[in-house]
């Protein structure tokens, strides 16, 4: 072991027991308010004074030496005691010093043999640039009844852990004196695959006299009461008070455990419920209790978190992952969230949104791996590594109805037992966002008791080739609305650690319809919100070359839409239509499991249109500006004029420009017009009638009128050969 001495501890005994009096802290520099001196050599930069440093080093690997914390003086590590904020020590150590380590500070306190003494303390411990999260670092306070100085691995110290968190907590332990007590504080990072920070601050050693101590029994715990109102309950072993401290961010600056807001329930209790409301959504709080009670010492709780959930969409959306936004590390599902720890794929995402993987041939996610559905997935994958977290999405529900959660899941543990790697779906009846902690590797129960999860299968067979096996779980809402949440296992640092999740479905009634009266008001709409028309609309185009949707549009001819339905309909007839809205990836709008209610027949508007004006305002040019104008009008029956300017046989499809130059991304410039089954020759006049829409092409949207295959003679108009 190696010690180093930063001030007189005798003087220290001195003054604590000149001080006299019950409520003298016999900690000298507790606060760490007083001088700093210069650490020794190895362990910089600064120890508070009156503190003695050590460092018991653990032993090397092949991957990192052996190695020491550095100490510094917080904030700003100068070494100079700042009085106008506040001070306190700093251990820090980890991949910042590139090796492991364990050490920290300790003091000597003159307790007396026989005296009760409450020994308290504000800590955080935390992590920064972790790259292994399976490794578990440790940060305590000890308190030696022997007097000891020498040996910090000692069995006679009495250790404290500090939870890992970067918020301020206060700990508190009593003890009987046997004689003079040493004080220790520790941070022990194994390996040097992250920052380690254990800092400290308030440590005091004081006579308990007549005061007896409260104990937290149960809790704290924080129960969704609405959107914006929580519960927070705990028990306690004397009847106290019942107060929360809170605040929408974390207590994790240099001012300590300070929370901005505070709420209480009246009275002396020993089950204290205290509700929090008027939270701000899609928020993360944290919190802390208190109690007290005359002739006790005020209890305080570590400080916790809960999250108020984000607005519930209308229905569940994406559930094969295919609607990605972004790329990258930061890229994300539409309708998913995420929680910790959950990476892999494509040089480790940190989202667990994985793909492009079809659903054979290759590439495959690591080597092994394709979708079950579509081109993407979510998971969690690594190698000699472990990965626990998953992903989870809130939709409105009808409480007391019940809901079904279908999915695949793939595993693969490398070197393990197939149990190794798990996968559950679970249902969160009254529609929390808290996936509680991760389960232990240990415990095949994935928790919390809250969530209804899915049970067997949780794994697949470990045998190649990977296998996608279906799962289910299914839950009665109980409010209004239900989290689906999908959670990974990774027991061990395998060789290979595979988890995944695709396809995922809902069965259960929509929470609400919102009626329209026009396709334009249904338009205008969010996406994933039910709609019905309530006043009809007429049929516009319904495809011979494929099936599944048609278009309609109202009978004014303002509004048109893509319907993804099997039904049964023809041109001009009069529906009523209920389904729920999505944005394709070209920014057209559609209605997706739709219902269809034929009410008769009739006729509508069919507009001519410019060709800068196909597709509405939401094309821009080089400099960010519309480059044309006019109302969204994708899904719109419309006529188009112009001079055909390519004409590809092949693809059965031509370019028709009427002067505006719009950009086709192909060799010639126009409106590309599709599925007319015209055939016209580059350099003919002609009009056209198609609906608008759009595709993608090298990368860019472009303006697409796709016609009705000569269903309508009177479409086709030749106006110069």
């Amino acid at each position: 072991m190696r010690l180093w001495r930063s001030g007189l501890i005798v003087l220290a005994f001195l003054l604590s027991l000149a001080a006299g009096g019950s409520a003298q802290n016999l900690v000298t520099n507790g606060d760490f308010e007083g001088t700093w001196n210069p650490a020794p050599p190895g362990l910089g930069e600064w120890v508070g004074n009156s503190w003695t440093a050590w460092s018991e080093r653990l032993p090397a690997s092949p991957n990192w030496p052996a190695g020491d914390p550095a100490l510094w003086s917080m904030p700003g590590n100068t070494g100079v005691p700042d009085p106008n904020v506040n001070n306190y020590q700093r251990i820090i150590g980890g991949s910042i010093r590139t090796s492991n380590f364990r050490g920290g500070i300790y003091q000597l306190v003159n307790t007396v043999a026989g005296q009760a003494y409450d020994l308290d303390i504000d800590a955080r411990m935390f992590r920064t640039n972790s790259t292994n999260q399976a490794v578990i670092p440790t940060g305590s306070v000890g308190y030696d009844l022997t007097g000891q100085t020498s040996n910090p691995l000692a069995a006679s110290i009495n250790w404290v852990n500090f939870q890992e968190s970067d918020a301020w907590s206060r700990y508190s332990v009593r003890f009987t004196a046997n004689g003079p007590t040493s004080i220790w504080v520790r941070g022990i990072m194994p390996e040097a695959t992250a920052w380690l920070h254990v800092d400290v601050d308030n440590i005091s050693v004081v006579p308990a006299g007549s005061t007896q101590r409260i104990s937290i029994t149960d809790g704290p715990k924080a129960t969704q009461i609405s959107d914006t109102t929580f519960e927070i309950e705990w028990t306690t072993d004397v009847a106290s008070s019942s107060v929360v401290e809170y605040g929408p961010a974390s207590p994790n600056g240099d001012d300590g455990a300070i929370y901005p807001l505070t709420a209480q329930a009246p009275g002396n209790l020993q089950l204290h419920k205290v509700l929090l409301t008027g939270l701000a959504p899609d928020t993360e709080y944290h919190y802390r209790v208190r109690s007290s009670a005359t002739g006790y010492k005020t209890v305080y709780s570590v400080d916790k978190t809960f999250r108020t959930p984000p607005e519930a969409l209308p229905v569940f959306t994406n559930g094969s992952f295919e609607q990605i936004e972004g790329s990258g590390p930061t890229r994300t599902a539409v309708g998913w969230r995420s929680f910790p720890v959950v990476g892999g794929g494509d040089g480790g995402d940190a989202s667990g949104y994985i793909g492009p993987y079809p659903t054979s041939g290759v590439p495959r996610w690591l080597g092994v791996l394709n979708t079950q559905n579509g081109q993407y997935f979510a998971g969690a994958g690594g190698s000699y590594d472990r990965k626990q977290g998953g992903f989870y999405q809130r939709f409105k529900a009808v409480p007391g109805m019940t809901y079904r959660v279908d999915a695949y899941i793939a595993t693969y543990a490398n070197g393990g037992a197939p149990w190794d790697c798990q996968v559950w779906v679970g249902i969160d009846p009254k529609g929390g966002v808290d996936p509680g902690p991760a389960p232990d590797p240990n415990d095949p129960n994935p928790k919390p008791s809250w969530i209804v999860w899915s049970t067997d299968p949780a794994h697949g067979d470990n045998a190649f080739p990977i296998r996608w096996v279906p799962v289910s779980v299914e839950a009665v809402a109980e409010s209004n609305a239900i989290t689906v949440f999908v959670r990974f296992q990774q027991k061990w640092q395998l060789q290979w650690n595979i988890t995944a999740v695709d396809n995922i479905r809902v069965t259960g009634p929509p929470a609400e319809t919102i009626p329209v009266p026009s396709i334009g008001q249904a338009k205008a709409q969010p996406d994933y919100a039910m709609v019905e028309t309530t006043n009809g609309a007429i049929v516009t185009l319904v495809p011979l070359s494929e099936s599944g949707f048609f278009y309609v549009q109202d009978e004014d001819g303002t509004a048109g839409i893509r319907v993804e339905s099997g039904a049964s309909v023809n041109i001009g007839d009069k529906v009523q239509v209920k389904g729920i809205l999505r944005t394709l990836e070209t920014g057209e709008r559609v209605l997706r499991d739709t219902t269809v209610t034929k009410i008769g027949t009739g006729t509508t508007k069919i507009r001519n249109i410019g060709s800068r004006s196909v597709g509405g305002p939401r094309y821009v040019g080089p400099d960010g500006q519309p480059t044309n104008v006019g109302i969204e009008n994708e899904g719109l029956l419309v006529r188009v004029y112009g001079k055909v300017t390519k004409m590809d046989f092949l693809e059965g499809y031509f370019l028709l420009d009427d002067g505006s130059g719009v950009d086709a991304e192909d060799d010639a410039r126009g409106v590309k017009v599709i599925r007319s089954e015209v055939y016209p020759m580059p350099g003919d006049y002609l009009s056209i009638v198609g609906v608008i829409t759009s595709e993608i092409r090298n990368g860019k949207t472009i303006r697409v009128v796709r016609g009705r295959e000569q269903q309508v003679p009177s479409d086709y108009t030749p106006l110069a050969p």
